[in-house]
């Protein structure tokens, strides 16, 4: 994967990644950023989640030089995505 070059290139790779995958589902969030974007989450899971089961939330690209950026958290995604599939 190549490295986004714009916020497009980030929320497009999002709707991908959940279109592409059954285990991934896509939302935007119900706020807007200050500069008026939508923020979406990935959600990705088996399915079999009830309210007992561990959650672990992964966030990003809310500050400018912050570490992992988003690229880094898409990747993530990326690769769990393609091992559940296998």
């Amino acid at each position: 994967m190549t490295y986004p070059a714009s916020v497009a290139d980030i929320d497009q790779r999002i709707r991908d990644l959940a279109r592409n995958h059954a285990s991934a589902t896509q939302s935007p969030l119900p706020h807007t950023t200050g500069g008026g974007r939508t923020v979406r989450a990935l959600e990705i899971n088996s399915g079999a989640a009830d309210s007992n089961t561990p959650v672990v939330m992964v966030i990003a690209g809310i500050h400018a030089r912050e570490w992992p950026p988003p690229d880094t958290v898409l990747s993530f995604a990326e690769r769990l995505v393609s091992a559940y599939t296998r």
